[in-house]
């Protein structure tokens, strides 16, 4: 990691990255800094590609740290830090004379933040708990009344085929078994599509909660 001091235009200092080369190898400094002030980086993000923001290329590097919180900087053609992100709120940072002193404060902001990120946590749970109440519960499986449909299904195809062969059913009963076996697909198609829904329905929940 290239940690060279540069001047502002205010004649601040401030530290640089080597963004040619913005890998997890390179950014271990960091990392290390985090440790210091008791925050473990969990896992480095970084695809080292520049995109253009406001006309300018810049690469961007998150940091997830253990206790569920990140912090996403974003690095300028110069190296330099542009701006800093702490989950998905850009913060005002001053200290980015050296990478210990940035490091510094940007875990005190982490650390701060921790009761208002375990808060918004809760209210996410608290929400996926409560859309889950709202799913009708069955009092058998979809999957088992799918079962019990095909059984239904597999007589009325019996009945029927019964009925094709002309053994002792009457016009009037071929017509009810062939209709019997319809209602029946009809509902296992229902069912089907119930048994999507609510996947489609506990997938959504995951995601809520695991965010």
């Amino acid at each position: 990691m290239s940690n060279d001091e540069r001047v502002s235009s205010n004649k601040k200092r401030y530290f640089t990255l080597n963004y040619g080369n913005l890998t997890e190898q390179n950014l271990k400094e960091l990392v290390q800094g985090f440790a210091r002030n008791k925050l473990v980086v969990a896992e480095t993000i970084s695809s080292n590609r520049a995109r253009k923001v406001n006309g300018e290329l810049q690469k961007t590097v998150q940091f997830v740290f253990e206790n569920g919180q990140s912090v996403t900087i974003a690095v300028g053609e110069q190296g330099d830090v542009l701006s800093t992100k702490l989950n998905a709120k850009v913060m005002p940072i001053n200290n980015l004379a050296t990478i210990s002193a940035y490091t510094k404060e940007v875990s005190d902001l982490v650390i701060a933040n921790e009761p208002r990120y375990a808060k918004v946590l809760e209210r996410k749970a608290k929400a996926a708990i409560k859309d889950a109440s709202n799913v009708k519960p069955a009092s058998r499986s979809v999957a088992s009344r799918i079962e019990e449909a095909k059984a239904t299904l597999a007589q009325a195809e019996k009945n029927l085929a019964v009925a094709t062969e002309g053994k002792g059913l009457s016009d009037t009963a071929k017509g009810l078994a062939d209709k019997q076996r319809a209602s029946v697909a009809s509902e296992i198609k229902a069912l089907r599509e119930e048994e999507e829904a609510l996947l489609a329905e506990i997938q959504k929940l995951e995601a809520i909660i695991n965010v």
